[in-house]
């Protein structure tokens, strides 16, 4: 099975959903006692939100912190990176390896 690397801390209650619903579907799908491999990251959201007070959510800012967190994961093992927050997509530089 793929390790999956989850940027969470921007919303505790939400980074436990996702943990909790991956796992669920996981141990529906593979059955027993199965649940995922994850490597979980929690950002202090109180240097995002600085980020975001002061208006820099790009590269030097929220993106960078991101960024460096995502690469980090890559690092230790993560197959794939998630973030578990519905805004913080708007700060990804997004590339395409097939365009």
């Amino acid at each position: 099975m793929k390790k999956l690397g989850i940027i969470g801390g921007m919303s505790p209650a939400s980074t436990a959903t996702y943990y909790s619903d991956i796992n669920c579907i996981v141990n529906q799908t593979k059955g027993g006692n199965t649940t995922a491999p994850i490597l979980l990251y929690s950002v202090d959201f109180s240097e995002i939100m600085a980020c975001q007070k002061s208006g820099d959510r790009q590269k030097a800012g929220a993106g960078g912190i991101l960024a460096q967190v995502a690469t980090d994961l890559e690092k230790i093992g993560a197959d794939a990176v998630m973030i578990t927050t519905n805004t913080m997509h708007k700060v990804a530089e997004i590339k395409f390896p097939c365009h």
